[in-house]
């Protein structure tokens, strides 16, 4: 079984090709350092709300913050995520 991390990278880079939009994803699963991701140019987290109950974010940005629920971090949903990528 894929990790969770893996089919959520695999579904928003299916979507990112189909849409022909120029984006990297960058899976950072264990070090949530993200004052260096922003350093490095990433300018979009999606951090699953289970990990948000004992890891602070609140240094970050909300633009650049996108709380994934738990459903959609197990499953893999990622439509939520497109939709909001899609208005901002």
């Amino acid at each position: 079984k894929k990790k969770r991390s893996t089919v959520l990278k695999e579904n928003l880079q299916s979507v990112i090709k189909a849409k022909n939009w120029e984006a990297e994803i960058i899976v950072d699963v264990n070090h949530g350092d993200l004052q260096s991701l922003k350093r490095e140019g990433v300018n979009l987290f999606l951090i699953p709300e289970d990990i948000t109950r004992y890891i602070d974010y609140s240094s970050v940005s909300k633009d650049e913050c996108f709380k994934l629920t738990h459903d959609e971090y197990e499953s893999g949903n990622i439509d939520r995520v497109v939709k909001y990528i899609e208005e901002n």
